[in-house]
């Protein structure tokens, strides 16, 4: 306890304090006594019902104050012959009070309380009539007398031996004061990894922290700390961690040869946490944190203090990024529908990076936006019905009007590479009758690409790309030649207004119609360059030319 500023001169120490025992300043601040403490002038000394204590004063001499009592030490306790003077009774009293004890008499009932001292020479002013005596060192020896004849006992006892009581008073000690604390590292500040924000937990990006917790002791003594391996089942791409330096000050969780994370702590609580290498965490669907509590104990020699150090692992996952080649087209011609099948290979258009884990692989899938039975925006052709679109494992089927119609085309991948397949099996509706060699593609935003990457402890991360616009069927319009025998129409102006002339020239034209199947076949007359063309013959009466007129058919 730190000592009051002194109002006067010191007048002693306290040697012994049991129980409750106070030292009062002249300010009116009480203190609690204990061995070691010093007293000044005029400060006053009590006792508790409990309480006992002994003092030294300057000069050597001792004073014993009991229970609940209370004295002043003031200037006439440091003055021994004064005080002596005062208290010192006289001859005729002490005869009186030796023939009343010779008499049999109780001399605590016939002695005033004052024998023991006037309070100027350290007598009590308590009314708990409690007395205080002065002890001194005489150095001196004489003979005892009571005052009266005495004569030996006629009894005789044998030695008794007196052992002497000890007062020990322990020295208290304050035990060290330990806080705890938590260190973040990131598996993003490992090499070949990912420093970015992803991720609920991502407050670093760096595998080395410094930082303190709090460690302090009163008595300022020489401190040690260690720590403890920590309790929770860790592991880095599967292999179990090993702790090696429990009960010192520094930790090192190790992979079969590698090492993944270091801890070491001072006696002033300054603590490096790194990482060098990845953890296992159980959470495969975000960026999240591994936590794991180390415990800290610091012993100052008689007592140990325990606290803890809760270490958190950032993740790191991997990333997919859209942004590899150009988008390839798979296009397929009615034309050869029998046989024509188209193939590309969509997964160079993706960017893959594992990150601090290590790889752990690629897969590729494709996805029905809405689910099955989404209409594809495309035609069949032969029912006018609509084309949806519905999974079958790895591939995507185009079926007409519903998921159990006629199977239309299908898209097939291969979830390794990337690589997707068209064939066509049904011709499909193509809005321009006057282009032959149209295209039609999936509407947007009904068809993706999805490729998703794993690292090593599971994380995964995903891109997608829209396979509308990039899988197209061209038409396969009909064809007409004129491929056989013209025949020749005449008639006879002998039989002018009979004769008739007929011939089929359908017979000339050879018709395919393609994969689009049969429509119709219409003949039509054409006067090349119109109505007014001359036709090459002239009229015999009236010698003019003829020229040719389009009526209708």
């Amino acid at each position: 306890m730190t000592t009051p500023k002194a109002i006067g001169s010191e007048t002693g120490t306290v040697r012994v304090a049991i129980g409750e025992v106070k030292i009062i300043g002249v300010d009116g601040v009480a203190r609690v006594a204990q061995a070691g403490d010093r007293i000044f002038l005029n400060e006053t000394l009590t006792t508790g019902a409990d309480g006992i204590v002994q003092v030294v004063l300057l000069d050597g001499r001792l004073l014993d104050l009991g229970y609940d009592s209370s004295m002043v030490l003031d200037a006439a306790l440091l003055a021994p012959e004064a005080g002596a003077a005062a208290a010192a009774p006289s001859a005729q009293d002490v005869a009186a009070l030796q023939a009343a004890i010779a008499a049999g008499a109780d001399p605590s009932k016939v002695a005033e309380a004052t024998a023991a001292g006037a309070p100027a020479a350290g007598g009590l002013e308590s009314g708990g009539g409690h007395t205080f005596v002065t002890l001194e060192q005489a150095d001196s020896r004489g003979e005892v007398t009571a005052g009266y004849a005495t004569r030996p006992a006629s009894i005789g006892f044998p030695p008794v031996e007196l052992e002497t009581a000890r007062v020990v008073v322990a020295e208290s000690n304050a035990p060290p004061v330990v806080e705890s604390g938590l260190a973040r590292v990131s598996e993003e500040g490992l090499p070949g990894a990912l420093a970015d924000t992803a991720g609920t937990a991502d407050t670093t990006n760096a595998a080395l922290v410094v930082g303190a917790i709090s460690i302090s002791d009163l008595d300022q003594d020489l401190l040690a700390v260690t720590l403890s391996a920590p309790q929770a089942a860790l592991s880095s791409n599967g292999v179990p961690l090993a702790w090696s330096g429990s009960g010192t000050n520094t930790l090192v969780g190790t992979a079969g040869e590698s090492t993944i994370v270091t801890i070491t702590i001072d006696a002033s609580g300054r603590y490096v946490v790194r990482l060098s290498g990845p953890i296992d965490h159980a959470d495969t669907a975000a960026e999240d944190y591994e936590l794991f509590d180390v415990v800290v104990s610091v012993s100052d020699g008689q007592a140990v203090s325990t606290g803890t150090l809760t270490v958190a692992i950032e993740d790191d996952a991997p990333v997919v990024n859209v942004g590899g080649n150009l988008l390839p087209v798979l296009a397929v011609d009615e034309t050869y529908l029998a046989t024509d099948i188209a193939s590309a290979d969509f997964g160079t258009v993706f960017t893959t990076q594992f990150g601090a884990d290590g790889a752990g692989g690629v897969r590729y899938a494709l996805d029905v936006v809405g689910g099955d039975g989404r209409a594809s925006g495309l035609t069949d052709t032969e029912t006018g019905q609509a084309v949806v679109l519905v999974s079958h494992g790895d591939a995507v089927e185009g079926r007409v009007g519903s998921a159990e119609g006629a199977l239309a085309f299908t898209v097939v991948l291969n979830p390794a590479t990337g690589a997707v397949t068209l064939d066509q099996l049904r011709a499909l509706a193509h809005a321009d009758a006057a282009t032959t060699n149209e295209a039609v593609s999936l509407d947007t935003d009904v068809l993706r690409l999805v490729a998703t990457a794993t690292d090593a402890d599971g994380d995964h991360h995903g891109a997608a790309i829209d396979l509308g616009g990039r899988i197209s069927f061209y038409d396969d319009g009909p064809a007409i030649a004129a491929t056989g025998e013209v025949p020749i129409l005449a008639v006879d102006e002998t039989y002018l207004t009979t004769d008739l002339a007929t011939a089929d020239f359908s017979a000339v034209f050879t018709t395919q119609f393609g994969a689009d199947g049969a429509g119709g076949i219409r003949y039509a007359l054409d006067v090349v360059g119109g109505d007014g063309r001359a036709s090459g013959l002239t009229d015999t009466e009236t010698g003019q030319a003829v020229v040719l007129v389009a009526r209708g058919d």
